[in-house]
């Protein structure tokens, strides 16, 4: 029962993403408004996000079907993803309940990484549209977490913190979004009034 639980909200967050604009961040946490953060990335540098977002949301699906992270991109069979600006894999350091998917441009900065779901790249969104598709990134992110820990701890959080992720916030208020957990449910709030 709870393999099916952990795949039915990883096809729950798959789905969601085909249900936003294109603009809609799935996956990166959004800082509120004029935080410092790049503006706008070259073509290069979003194909690559995506293709890092591409094989975090696998690699969530590998984890649901069989317990552990993958070790690399062929064992969850996505071989062949590549950053657009080097040619060369992503870097995949995973196995048991943690993962890291690292972009290999030889040169620094490179794209950054994703970390346990969590990307290292700040977005800054520019109107209330994006705004409000970046508040709803965010609380995407935290429920697809939830999940994650679900699936190791056959219970959910009780907060963010107990996750591991505390910090992320609202890119319209700023304030930090509220999750209540407990053993078989969990939910996530938006502090905007």
């Amino acid at each position: 029962m709870r393999t099916f639980s952990v795949i039915g909200v990883a096809v729950l967050f798959i789905l969601s993403a085909a249900c936003t604009t294109s603009d809609d961040n799935l996956t990166a946490p959004a800082l509120p408004t004029g935080m410092s953060g790049e503006n706008s990335f070259d073509t290069n540098t979003r194909q690559c996000h995506t293709n890092m977002r591409t094989l975090a949301g696998q690699a969530v699906i590998f984890y649901a079907e069989n317990g552990r992270y993958p070790r690399d991109q062929e064992e969850m069979g996505m071989s062949g993803i590549v950053c657009p600006e080097c040619g060369e894999e992503y870097e995949i350091i995973g196995g048991g309940d943690h993962f890291y998917i690292e972009c290999p441009l030889p040169f620094s900065p490179n794209h950054g990484n994703i970390d346990d779901g969590v990307p290292s790249w700040p977005e800054e969104p520019q109107t209330p549209e994006e705004e409000q598709n970046a508040c709803r990134a965010n609380m995407r992110t935290i429920a697809s977490q939830a999940a994650i820990f679900f699936a190791t701890h056959d219970r959910y959080p009780r907060d963010q913190e107990e996750m591991g992720m505390s910090g992320i916030v609202c890119p319209t208020c700023g304030q930090e979004y509220e999750l209540i957990g407990g053993d078989d449910y969990f939910y996530v709030e938006c502090p905007l009034p």
